[in-house]
């Protein structure tokens, strides 16, 4: 595999070669790969070089500035911050099927053994087998997105019920949304700010000062107020 880096001061482009092939190969590979994109057109424009400590051979590739101006930019696009995503990698993965998120949205409206979330799962056309919902039970219990909440024995066999504290929403954003709601947001911050300055001030009192985990404790017990006002509402609706 062949990755390339361009230094735009110094026309420099840099090629990191994987290791799993012969240096020989790697060679012939990125001189014929540079001839064929107008790069370089010899041996003698290339220095080759082994980097020892990560195992890989890097080719250093200097080219006229002719060169750099005919490459054009075909996309240029700025990117502005406006949504924060709290997941950890077991988090991530354990939700990167739907028919996890399926369970975890199950058991935040009650609990369920195996083959109550099977049957649940039929009806939502996951036809799964047991062994296999016994392996998405066990990667959400990994992740703590769900737990055992209740083991009883019926005829000689251990029955476990799983629950989860987590209210998971999934949600499909449309392309307008920033636009639509863009009032809302800008006043909602307004509000929120002083609040979360507030905040921000009573973490050291638990963490110590300068903690590098400051914005995220704060997004965490944000979470946990909005998760609190949603399962009051929930439980109105119910009522």
């Amino acid at each position: 595999m062949i990755l390339y880096t361009q230094h735009q001061k110094t026309n420099t482009c840099k090629f990191f070669v994987s290791s799993k092939f012969h240096s020989c190969c790697c060679r012939s590979n990125v001189i014929l790969l540079l001839s064929r994109y107008k790069f370089v057109t010899s041996h003698k424009a290339l220095n080759f070089k082994n980097n020892q400590h990560n195992q890989k051979n890097i080719a250093k590739v200097y080219f006229s500035n002719n060169v750099v101006k005919n490459m054009s930019i075909l996309l240029d696009k700025s990117i502005q911050i406006n949504r924060t995503v709290s997941l950890n990698e077991e988090e991530a993965y354990a939700l990167g099927t739907s028919i996890r998120a399926e369970i975890v949205e199950m058991l935040y409206k009650k609990t369920m053994n195996v083959f109550e979330i099977a049957k649940n799962l039929k009806q939502a056309e996951h036809d799964k087998t047991t062994s296999a919902i016994r392996h998405h039970i066990n990667v959400l219990k990994k992740a703590k997105l769900i737990e055992v909440v209740k083991i009883e024995e019926r005829r000689g066999t251990v029955m476990k019920h799983y629950g989860t504290s987590i209210k998971l929403i999934r949600l499909e954003l449309t392309d307008d949304f920033e636009k639509k709601y863009s009032k809302e947001i800008e006043k909602t911050t307004l509000k929120l700010k002083k609040n979360l300055n507030w905040l921000e001030t009573q973490i050291p009192q638990h963490e110590g000062k300068n903690n590098p985990h400051t914005q995220q404790i704060m997004f965490e017990i944000v979470n946990r107020v909005m998760t609190n006002m949603f399962k009051d509402n929930d439980s109105q609706l119910a009522s």
